[in-house]
């Protein structure tokens, strides 16, 4: 097999419109033939190739390839075959028939070259009659030989492949010692390996496999944080199911509290005058306390009382001046329309109305508590502003005419008589003058007398302003509440409910000097408050009405009620609490429905217990209550039982049957990922790598699905609905959580799947070695987002917990890189006989 498969052929002028004329030409290398055998044979091999490693081998061929342009054929061949890999060197040894060429290519790569190689191809080389610039050989299969028609080369070599070797240098760790590439590594390689001086501390490097065992961990986490994402986005569907109902719920818990008409009152916008925000969230403050029956803890909260006190009564000197204020806007008013008519006769208001109307002024300025009002403020300064306005004007007018009235009184003065006489002809010109300053005056008084009245000009303006003072009077004295009624009045009939609470502010302010002074005043905290408390009430009303067979059954109902208070006056309610709420609302439906017309207590009863207590309004909340919270289970229920949300027209969730199926193979990848550590057991880091190859598949396929399905903008929460919200309602309280952990979440997993390409980055390069000096800036980025993650925002069960926890630990030990042993120069000809045995060789054969 060592002759030459070469032929000498007499040269001859080429056909310039051969196709394989052409294809020199060209300048290609080899014919369409070749080309598209080598096209096929990678596309087939191209998600292999994608997914595999790069390998770094020393190929031996031998067979046909010494004398006959095989090393060009390699070269050219070589170059179109490969996606990834490249050759890095040949050289050719003749005295032993074999070219031998270190690739870098992938294990796929290298085998399909090799089997190509081993084909029989033709190369035509061609020195003479071609353009300047064309190639000068060409690659062809064996079968075109017979169908060079005319073109005839210069010469023709034949070369094939009959037997190839491939030798892996090792690259591994070997008993402690780090070796890449068949040599051992010290510090000082290591660096000039990965292209920096020198690796100041050992410990500060990764191995290849043990960046795997990060990756996997690392994915981990983000899967198991998707999941818990996943799971509340699933929540958060159930809660939009449910919202209706939990507001429904709130509200007849509302309406059970101890200060409920009163908050209905203070929080109602629709009546300014007994609208006050400030005192009812002091006073929201103390009913917690009051329906916990945590008297204890008064004396802490004592700065609410004497808050409330305080605000209490500005409220009652804000309702007083609002009195005042309606008597001056009818002062006012009165005024107003006298002015009106005075000014239909073209007359000036009078010194004494001015001086009404200044001191009624005066008197309105002094109101604070409706300048300070938040609802009234602005319609109160405009007031303010149009009369004061009006006084100036009307000022203004009476300056004019006390002008005019002096000027009047100087023309009207006796002349005082002249000196003497001084002659006729001065007598005469004194006469005549006299006569002709009368006529004058005599013009001029119409125009005095014009100055007396009001012009229709100062009347336009003065009707202007009287309106707007009495449009501003009517704003602000004649309110209406929402539905119409007199504002005033009706605050005035509720009126009971501020001295109420006045009283109990100042019977707790007594109470909390008590408790300072060690006293037990639980008996007088519960006595101050059950007279309005309508579960007490309730329990006394039945305890009228019905015969109790025995005293245990009466203690039942009435232990029954009390459970009920407690559920309900501790708020939030929580779902933990809806069984047993729903066990004593039924106990205590039951037991109404069970009393009939003859176990009434009444003479004469027609109406039995069931028909009493649908007129009672607290009974009728306690039913509308359950009812609610019925529906609230049931709609969980519901929709836990769906298995798919596929037929969605947009993708909110997966259903919770889908969820579960992801936590089962998540939790199957961590038991797998924990049995096939790799940190401390490096000694068996090739098994371990390639199981961790395995689970990289995986992992990535939980991930592929997990992500398939997208949500849109509109099913996606970027930010919390409401930033402040009021904590006793669960509605308010379950959606504020559910948006927090999930904006949370998705904030961790971008973070996470930007660490995850980079260390991917890490895997896919060709050494078996990474220096910590690239990677521990990464390290430290993982690690803190990490130690900085709130799991209890997260809010994980136990278990995903657990697990999440175990691979955090897993990569904080990575932290320090993995240590190696640097060889001594006694040890280095024994330690390389063994990376040499540890090489990997195979052959191949041509068939």
């Amino acid at each position: 097999m060592k002759a030459k498969a070469k032929m000498k052929v007499k040269i001859k002028t080429p056909e310039t419109n051969n196709h394989y004329y052409k294809l020199l030409e060209k300048k290609f290398h080899s014919s369409d033939i070749v080309r598209s055998q080598i096209a096929e044979i990678k596309e087939k091999v191209k998600k292999t190739v994608l997914e595999e490693p790069l390998k770094s081998l020393l190929v031996s061929f031998k067979g046909e390839v010494i004398g006959n342009s095989f090393e060009k054929t390699l070269k050219i061949i070589s170059k179109h075959f490969f996606r990834k890999g490249k050759i890095d060197n040949y050289r050719t040894v003749e005295e032993s028939g074999v070219v031998e060429a270190n690739i870098t290519a992938t294990q796929t790569e290298i085998v399909e070259l090799i089997q190509f190689l081993m084909k029989r191809h033709l190369v035509l080389h061609c020195k003479t009659g071609l353009p300047k610039g064309a190639s000068n050989m060409l690659i062809i299969d064996e079968d075109e030989q017979n169908h060079l028609s005319n073109f005839t080369p210069d010469d023709i070599s034949c070369n094939y492949v009959t037997t190839a070797t491939t030798k892996e240098k090792y690259s591994g760790r070997l008993d402690g010692y780090l070796v890449y590439k068949g040599l051992p590594l010290t510090t000082k390689t290591l660096g000039s390996e990965l292209r920096l001086n020198e690796i100041a501390t050992a410990n500060k490097v990764f191995t290849g496999t043990g960046l795997k065992e990060v990756f996997l961990n690392l994915h981990f986490i983000t899967l198991v944080i998707m999941l818990d994402l996943e799971q509340h986005y699933f929540q958060y569907r159930i809660f939009k199911e449910q919202e209706e109902d939990l507001k429904m719920v709130e509200n007849n818990i509302d309406n059970l509290g101890l200060f409920t008409e009163l908050f209905d009152h203070l929080t109602n916008e629709g009546n300014p005058l007994l609208f006050n925000n400030e005192l009812f969230l002091d006073v929201l403050k103390l009913e917690h306390i009051v329906e916990k029956d945590n008297w204890k803890v008064l004396p802490a909260y004592d700065s609410y009382v004497y808050s409330a006190t305080n605000r209490l009564d500005v409220h009652f000197k804000f309702l007083e001046e609002y009195g005042l204020l309606q008597k001056c806007a009818e002062s006012v008013n009165s005024l107003i329309e006298k002015l009106g008519g005075k000014l239909s006769d073209h007359d000036f208001a009078s010194q004494s109305e001015q001086d009404d109307l200044s001191s009624s002024y005066q008197e309105l300025k002094q109101f604070s508590s409706i300048s300070n009002h938040s609802l009234l403020k602005n319609d109160y300064l405009e007031l303010l502003s149009a009369f004061r306005k009006l006084l100036a004007y009307l000022d203004s007018m009476s300056a004019q005419k006390t002008v005019s009235a002096k000027q009047e009184n100087i023309r009207t003065e006796p002349r005082l008589p002249e000196n003497p006489s001084r002659g006729l002809m001065a007598t005469i010109k004194e006469r005549a003058k006299s006569l002709l300053s009368s006529s004058t005056e005599s013009s001029q008084e119409p125009v005095a007398d014009k100055e007396k009245n009001v012009t229709t000009e100062q009347e336009e303006d003065v009707r202007a302003l009287l309106l707007q003072v009495k449009d501003g009077f009517r704003k602000i004295s004649k309110l209406k509440t929402d539905s119409g009624m007199d504002a005033h009045l009706e605050a005035r009939k509720n009126v009971p409910y501020l001295t109420n609470l006045s009283d109990a502010l100042e019977q707790l302010k007594k109470l909390i000097k008590d408790i300072n002074k060690n006293k037990d005043v639980q008996e007088q905290f519960q006595d101050l408050f059950n007279r309005k408390n309508k579960f007490v009430i309730l329990s006394g009303k039945l305890s009228r009405m019905v015969k109790f067979k025995t005293k245990q059954e009466e203690k039942k109902i009435h232990g029954i009620l009390a459970d009920l208070q407690a559920l309900l006056h501790d708020k939030p309610l929580k779902e933990d609490y809806y069984v047993k709420f729903l066990d004593n609302a039924n106990k205590l439906e039951d037991f109404v429905n069970s009393k009939d017309v003859s176990s009434m207590k009444q003479t004469g009863a027609v109406l039995s217990l069931a028909q009493e207590m649908n007129q009672d309004k607290t009974f009728t909340t306690l039913l509308n209550i359950k009812t609610g919270i019925q529906n609230i289970v049931e709609k969980k229920k519901e929709m836990r039982g769906i298995s798919t949300f596929k037929k969605d027209r947009e993708f909110l969730s997966f259903s919770l049957k889908e969820l579960d199926g992801f936590l089962e193979e998540l939790i199957a990848f961590h038991k797998k990922l924990k049995a096939t550590a790799y940190y401390g057991q490096q000694s068996n880091f090739e098994k371990i790598g390639k199981e961790f190859d395995k689970m990289i598949v995986i992992v990535n396929d939980i991930e592929s699905r997990i992500t398939s399905s997208r949500r849109s903008d509109n099913n996606t929460i970027f930010k919390e609905s409401d930033p402040s919200i009021d904590y006793s309602k669960s509605s308010l309280l379950n959606k504020k959580n559910l948006e927090k952990t999930i904006i949370s979440a998705q904030y961790q997993i971008s973070q996470l799947l930007e660490f995850i390409v980079t260390v991917k980055g890490f895997l896919g390069q060709d050494s078996f070695v990474h220096s910590g000096v690239s990677t521990s800036g990464l390290f430290d980025q993982i690690t803190y987002l990490l130690s900085n993650t709130d799991v209890k925002l997260l809010d994980f069960t136990c278990l995903t917990e657990d697990m999440y926890n175990e691979s955090i630990k897993t990569i904080f030990q990575y932290q320090v890189g993995e240590t190696f042993n640097e060889p001594k120069k006694e040890e280095v000809e024994s330690l390389m006989k063994k990376i040499e045995k540890k090489a990997i060789v195979k052959t191949y054969q041509s068939k």
